[in-house]
């Protein structure tokens, strides 16, 4: 070993060298030539090139993606080497170049860019080979050793399963990694983030005989990826693993697909493992002191009716594809509103304060607006004010679309929110099945049939009246996840006497392994969580739901058991715990019991809340009549004043016109009595002296009665708009005192009305006497709801679950059809071969 690191050190810019050098140390399985061996592979990948998938052809043309030819390795000369287009913009990964920090922005696509980025970063994790066993050291097997694991015969599977090995191709050292990712990015916290162990850098999926699986054998690390390129400074550039990733998957299975001369594939050998280790690495451009090499696989064993393999270890972020998704929408301009709400692309128009804006609060927690079911707690005690607030608003604001945010401290209520949403859909998908007469007409045959062994298994199409009321948990915490989906159907999770709310019980104590109530949630997430739902839930022989279906289809399930004297006949458990129907026709007879049921109780409900619904529309008309009631009386009070003024500005003005009356009348006597006193003809026709003398008196007593008359023509006016101004004002305020009158009449009939409400149903009113308790009372508060309106609510949703059941007895057949298809590819790759009716 000493001279052949010696000649390295001579020889480490020789390509010829270096491939000699690689074969030979391969077939050394020391730790000191295995560290030579990834020097040379890392000093080949560096030698007069840039590493193989980021190749930069200078000479091809704008429009061509450069071409990574992958290397050939010993195969049988019928299995030719392939090719793998890279995307030409990928980030080349050369030596260490000046970090390229983009700038910070709100944009929408730099938003998933920046979170694919840390999600690339951001491995699964483990210290030992066990631990991506379940901890199961037997299920760990070393490839390192003379003979592989399949070799020489191979190993046996368990009992009704079948056996696969998950090669694990390399590991990358998470230390020495994130240690250099943050040294290069300048991390200058005082307590810097750990890592330790190893994050997987691939893997092949191979069958018992070590043949790779026909379809998505290899899987590979973002991480191993990530690494070269953000110590390049091309954080931008982790972006596009999603695109990047296809190449290398597509480089990786042409590297480990060896077949014989009639196209058959053969066994991994050593030597494909190493090279397609070696080939990876390059490509990659991932440095020696960050990897290493592969030492063991992980048995994964399948249930033997199962076509396809088991899941692929997790090796990368779960959301990596669906950020891909995301930022292909966001480029093309197709991002559906919540991701643009999400992303802060699209802004609320405008925000109501619930804690302050008592009209806001009033309208979410209307009666109308209550779910007609919910979850019968333990206690039942209804929800409190601001988690009903919650769940109204989010199954009245987001019946299309919408994003709600419900922010509270652990131990504030947000589960048991969730639980009365859940309760609201499956009230409401109720209310839908009701209208089917044959349950069965809810599935219609899709003209398409997989074929599953000997068998042909039918696809239906549901129809689109009963979907939309599906409901995901999601999180970044899986153990959250599982939290709230293991205590859903726990026995704690309902009333203590909620007897009749059982929904195939003994199918999810059996998957919980405790007393539960129903199978309404369950614990997935992980593959072992998966593989161990489909297991229990629909194969179990005792237990599983394609027995109790099949039952109810009018086949009678048996299982026979050995005993002391011979053989015996049972039915399964599930069908005699459910109390599963004989037949189609008894699932009807049920199904239209239920209904019967479900109408009636809903009914109930439906009644008490529209009656809670007059109590809230008394109150608000009530608040409006008394707003009116008081604004008038202000009015009033103004106005009183004011009708005395105008009334006295009236009377002024009648007593001016009257006196100035009489002033008229004076002086037109004294016009008549002048014009008695007239000269006569001649002493007009010679204008005598007496007739100046008694023309100019004459005048002078006209002309007065004309300014007179004027004058009185004006007070007569004056009068006659002052009294009408007073009579209009008087009027109003007569009209103002009316309606005060007939508002405190309705006022009075309406308070009687909403006090007969109230003690009918004597919950907490949502009314301005309750905007004056204290905080903390409010807060307490369950609104509206009497015990016995909360208990109708209760019965709804026990109803609801009824109906599913009865529903699904009389749907069994197409339910049971496509339950089969979902259950037999459950987390695995394929549904199978479709095939069409003709």
């Amino acid at each position: 070993m000493a001279e052949l690191e010696k000649l390295f050190d001579q020889q480490r810019g020789d390509p010829q060298f270096l491939g000699d050098l690689i074969e030979e140390l391969s077939e050394r399985k020391t730790q000191r030539a295995q560290e030579l061996r990834q020097r040379a592979v890392q000093a080949r990948g560096t030698t007069g090139q840039q590493p193989a998938a980021y190749v930069e052809n200078h000479e091809i043309t704008p429009d061509r993606s450069p071409v990574i030819a992958i290397a050939p390795v010993d195969r049988p000369a019928t299995t030719p080497p392939k090719q793998t287009a890279i995307p030409k913009d990928a980030a080349p990964i050369a030596t260490r170049a000046p970090l390229e920090r983009p700038p910070v922005s709100n944009d929408a696509g730099n938003v998933l860019s920046a979170w694919t980025a840390m999600e690339v970063l951001s491995p699964p994790s483990f210290r030992k080979p066990e631990d991506l066993a379940g901890g199961d050291r037997y299920r760990v097997a070393a490839i390192d050793k003379e003979a592989l694991p399949w070799e020489n015969g191979g190993e046996k599977s368990r009992p009704n399963q079948k056996l696969y090995y998950q090669v694990i191709l390399g590991s990358i050292d998470m230390e020495a990694s994130v240690s250099a990712l943050l040294a290069a990015y300048t991390d200058s916290r005082a307590e810097r983030p750990q890592a330790r162990g190893e994050a997987v850098l691939a893997t092949i999926m191979v069958d018992r005989d070590g043949r790779p699986v026909e379809n998505e054998a290899v899987s590979i690390s973002s991480f191993g990826w990530g690494i070269p390129v953000a110590l390049s400074g091309k954080l931008r550039d982790l972006g596009q693993w999603s695109r990047v990733e296809k190449a290398l998957l597509e480089g990786l299975t042409a590297r480990v697909t060896v077949e014989d001369k009639d196209g058959n594939p053969l066994p991994l050998t050593r030597k494909t493992i190493q090279n397609a280790y070696d080939w990876l690495i390059q490509t990659i451009g991932l440095s020696a002191p960050f990897a290493k090499p592969p030492a063991f696989a992980v048995k994964s064993f399948q249930y033997f009716k199962l076509q396809d393999p088991p899941e692929s270890i997790l090796l990368n972020s779960f959301f990596l594809d669906d950020l891909a998704t995301a930022r292909s929408l966001v480029t093309s301009g197709k991002a559906t509103p919540n991701l643009k709400r999400y992303l802060g692309v699209l802004k609320p128009r405008s925000r109501r304060n619930l804690m302050k804006d008592n009209g806001a609060l009033t309208d979410a927690l209307e009666p109308q607006k209550f779910p007609l079911g919910s979850w019968p707690g333990d206690g039942r005690h209804p929800l409190a004010l601001l988690q009903q607030c919650a769940v109204n608003l989010a199954l009245h604001d987001l019946k299309t679309d919408g994003i709600l945010a419900v922010n509270g401290p652990p131990g504030t209520g947000k589960t048991t929110l969730l639980r009365d949403v859940i309760a609201a859909l499956v009230t409401k998908r109720a209310e839908i099945l009701c209208t089917y007469d044959e349950p069965e007409s809810a599935f219609i045959h899709s003209g398409q049939k997989l074929k599953k062994g000997n068998a042909f298994v039918h696809l239906y199409r549901m129809d689109n009246k009963i979907k939309g009321y599906e409901m995901i948990v999601a999180s970044s915490n899986n153990k959250a996840v599982e939290n709230v989906s293991a205590e859903l159907p726990a026995m704690q999770a309902i009333a203590a006497d909620a007897d009749g709310l059982r929904y195939f019980k003994t199918v999810s104590d059996a998957l919980l392994q405790r007393d539960t109530w129903g199978a309404i949630a369950a614990v997935l997430g992980n593959g072992k969580n998966r593989s161990e739902f489909r297991q229990t839930f629909w194969w179990d022989e005792d237990v599983g739901l394609q027995r109790y279906l099949q039952q109810a289809t009018g086949n009678p399930q048996l299982i026979t058991e050995k005993t002391e004297t011979g053989t015996k006949q049972r039915p399964p458990h599930i069908v005699v715990k459910e109390n599963a129907p004989e037949d189609h026709d008894e699932a009807l007879r049920r199904w239209k019991k239920a209904r019967q049921h479900f109408r009636k109780v809903a009914a109930s409900a439906k009644s008490a809340l529209a009656e809670l619904q007059k109590a809230h529309d008394l109150l608000r008309s009530i608040r409006q009549k008394q707003e009116t009631v008081d604004g008038l009386a202000i009015e009033v009070e103004v106005m009183a004043p004011v009708l005395a003024q105008l009334l006295e500005r009236a009377r002024n003005a009648v007593s001016a016109f009257e006196k100035q009356k009489g002033t008229v009348e004076v002086l037109q006597r004294d016009r008549d009595a002048s014009l008695k006193l007239r000269p006569g003809f001649f002493s007009r026709l010679f204008g005598t002296q007496t007739y100046r003398s008694w023309h100019a008196a004459h005048g002078i007593i006209s002309k007065r009665l004309a300014s007179e008359q004027a004058t009185f023509s004006r007070l007569a006016a004056d009068a006659d708009g002052k009294k009408s101004e007073h009579a209009r004002a008087n009027g109003e305020l007569q009209k103002m005192q009316a309606s005060i009158t007939g508002l405190t009449e309705a006022l009075n009939r309406e308070r009687s009305a909403c006090e007969g409400l109230a003690r009918q149903y004597p919950g907490t009113f949502i009314s301005d006497d309750f905007f004056d308790l204290r905080h903390q009372e409010k807060q307490k508060s369950a609104p509206w709801l009497d015990k016995a309106t909360a208990r109708l609510r209760n019965d709804v949703f026990e109803a609801a679950m009824a109906l599913h059941k009865a529903f699904v007895d009389a749907a069994a057949k197409p339910i049971r059809h496509n339950l089969n298809v979902l259950l037999d590819g459950f987390g695995t790759r394929s549904l199978g071969v479709p095939r069409r009716t003709r």
